[in-house]
């Protein structure tokens, strides 16, 4: 809920494609002690090599506050009950942000104000670093699995399945399957957090979201989160928790990148 979240704040709106959503980094552990926040950081494409904060879109800032756009597919409006007040739902697509991410307004996505000629000057390590990705290979086994998970329970993701347009379970694998090869081609982890994570020292499985679900799995006879092997990295996305390896490269692209999770 943002202010007023009554059908009239929202006249208008449906007449855009996209919006900016304001919002806060309310996991970002450091920003919650300033003297935790360092001025200078390493950024992952620069493989160890610190910057200013300010020249980074690092979340861990004096003021964690972020900016992030995305695509509106419908509003809806939702009657006013006995027990609730009139309000919208803005449904959207293509957002990065975790579940349960504070919301601190939205502004509706406007060309002329927001976009820049094309002359834009970035440095070379973002621009060498937003264009290196991993060669990611899914293996039969991981594939059978999602296959079996979405035809036990047709709605086991919470973002994919036939309720957000997909018709069979093999369409909400593809989608699924795409999304996790983008997510693990891009690795967006600094020098530091991507050796602990070979090291398996930067689990995903520790998230609190997953742990009930890892604790009834081991009850049940299952694997439990100890049963991770020491070089598997682990990332979660939607309901999954992602198990995989990384094969060193013997080809790195970018010497700035050297170790970070990009090569």
């Amino acid at each position: 809920k943002i202010g007023d979240s009554s059908s009239s704040s929202s006249i208008g709106l449906e007449q855009y494609s996209h919006i900016w959503i304001i919002f806060v980094f309310h996991l970002n552990t450091k920003s919650s002690n300033p003297k935790r926040i360092k001025s200078k950081i390493a950024p992952p494409a620069l493989g160890g090599k610190k910057v200013g904060i300010y020249a980074t879109r690092s979340p861990h800032r004096y003021n964690p506050i972020g900016i992030t756009l995305c695509k509106i597919d419908r509003i809806e409006k939702i009657a006013k009950t006995k027990h609730t007040e009139e309000r919208i739902q803005i449904h959207i697509s293509g957002l990065d942000l975790v579940d349960g991410t504070p919301v601190l307004d939205i502004k509706p996505f406007v060309p002329t104000y927001d976009s820049v000629p094309m002359d834009v000057r970035l440095p070379s390590w973002v621009e060498g670093g937003l264009a290196t990705k991993r060669n990611v290979v899914i293996g039969q086994d991981a594939l059978d699995d999602l296959t079996v998970i979405l035809e036990k329970d047709k709605n086991a993701l919470q973002f994919y399945g036939q309720r957000y347009g997909e018709k069979t379970v093999q369409e909400t694998v593809e989608y699924a399957v795409e999304c996790i090869r983008q997510v693990l081609a891009i690795d967006v982890r600094s020098n530091f957090q991507t050796k602990k994570a070979r090291e398996g020292k930067f689990q995903a499985e520790r998230a609190k979201r997953l742990q009930g679900a890892a604790a009834a799995a081991a009850a049940d006879g299952g694997r439990g989160t100890n049963a991770v092997a020491s070089d598997v990295c682990t990332q979660q996305l939607d309901n999954l928790l992602i198990q995989y390896v990384v094969d060193e490269t013997s080809d790195t692209k970018r010497s700035t990148s050297v170790g970070s999770g990009a090569e």
